[in-house]
């Protein structure tokens, strides 16, 4: 059997752990739930995957 090595590389932009850090706080501030989708959708602009050979 053949072995295959590769890598995985995660780039997290700069303002994606404030940006959490903020939604959470607005969410135990005013008690309102937080929108799953759009907070995800927002952090994968932020995180960028590169697979390497």
């Amino acid at each position: 059997m053949a072995q295959s090595n590769f890598a995985v590389r995660l780039k997290v932009a700069w303002w994606v752990k404030p940006y959490v850090r903020l939604i959470t706080l607005m969410h135990r501030l005013t008690g309102r739930e937080v929108d799953l989708n759009r907070m995800a959708e927002q952090c994968r602009r932020g995180i960028k995957v590169e697979i390497e050979a």
